[in-house]
């Protein structure tokens, strides 16, 4: 996969911590930190989201010919409730919490691929915990929110949830290109 928006914010990033610790600058590395960290948050689950959005469409999009079913799925499931759609639970923060998702879209059997399919469960995980603390940064006063871990952790779960958003597509028999490397569609 080519670089996303993400990679290059992330790089973005790293030049200006970079930048603070070569200047000694301790206290604005701090602080870029954990302001970065909540940006990261939010850009690679929006990241995310579109790419679960263009995935359904182009799906739906494929597989039938009735413009109102169309027009209902694109207006009322994912431009207004694309979040109840993938119903993530705070009490569950696990991969299990996406099974209802993915059985919307026929993939009844993800614990059985998840026993033989070892990125899996951690790219599910991965996805899981972006997108959950999104919706604490969003809901929760996303400037006085502290995250747990690293901007490199971030880095790091986003680019192992990647891997669920290929099998996402994979499973769904859609190969489009991910928003980096083409303009939306629609």
């Amino acid at each position: 996969m080519m670089p996303t928006v993400i990679d290059t914010l992330f790089e973005s990033f790293s030049e200006q911590i970079a930048y603070l610790d070569a200047n000694k600058q301790a206290t604005m590395r701090s602080n870029a930190e954990e302001n970065f960290k909540r940006v990261l948050v939010v850009a690679t689950a929006s990241f995310f989201e579109s790419e679960l959005k263009d995935t359904i469409k182009e799906f739906v999009n494929k597989n039938t010919g009735r413009e109102e079913l169309k027009v209902l799925i694109n207006t009322k499931l994912l431009d207004r409730g694309f979040f109840r759609l993938i119903e993530l639970n705070h009490s569950n923060r696990t991969s299990n919490s996406l099974n209802s998702f993915l059985a919307t879209f026929g993939m009844k059997q993800i614990d059985d691929e998840k026993k033989t399919d070892e990125k899996l469960e951690g790219a599910l995980q991965a996805f899981v915990e972006i997108m959950l603390d999104r919706d604490i940064l969003v809901h929760q006063n996303y400037a006085s929110r502290a995250l747990p871990g690293t901007t490199g952790d971030y880095y790091d779960k986003y680019k192992r949830a990647l891997y669920f958003i290929s099998y996402f597509k994979q499973k769904l028999g859609v190969a489009h290109a991910s928003n980096s490397e083409q303009p939306a569609c629609e």
